[in-house]
């Protein structure tokens, strides 16, 4: 994979990712091919877990990538609206195996949906449309 991303303009430093998937093997896929594009990404398994990675790092996530089910109490777009009311312009790209109805959408703005099985191309795309960045 070559593409390689940049922050956004007005930021600095290295654009971070929080991934929470309760499928081991989708975060480790998506750890290796964010970080080979430039970014730097933490990962959770539960939005438990990813709750408290919130508390120390929200502040400099730049994109949340989230299963929309995620096997625990919350899907992973009421995570979502829980993390925007703490920062309102959060981006997420919401992956799942089936098809999103569109009640369940909420926001249209700053998020994006991946349907899985998707190609590794498709989720850097993806992460590039939503942080604004271009490919160097």
């Amino acid at each position: 994979m070559s593409a390689s991303l940049s922050p956004q303009k007005g930021t600095s430093g290295t654009p971070r990712v929080l991934i929470v998937d309760d499928d081991p093997n989708i975060i480790e896929l998506l750890q290796m091919c964010l970080e080979r594009a430039g970014c730097s990404a933490d990962a959770a398994i539960s939005s438990a877990e990813a709750l408290a990675l919130w508390q120390h790092r929200g502040a400099e996530t730049d994109l949340l990538i989230v299963d929309f089910n995620l096997g625990d109490d919350l899907t992973g777009l009421q995570f979502d609206e829980q993390l925007c009311a703490e920062k309102p312009d959060l981006k997420t790209i919401v992956l799942s195996g089936h098809e999103i109805d569109e009640r369940f959408r909420g926001r249209t703005e700053g998020i994006d949906f991946l349907k899985k099985p998707f190609k590794l191309s498709a989720l850097v795309s993806a992460v590039l449309t939503q942080l604004s960045l271009v490919q160097s």
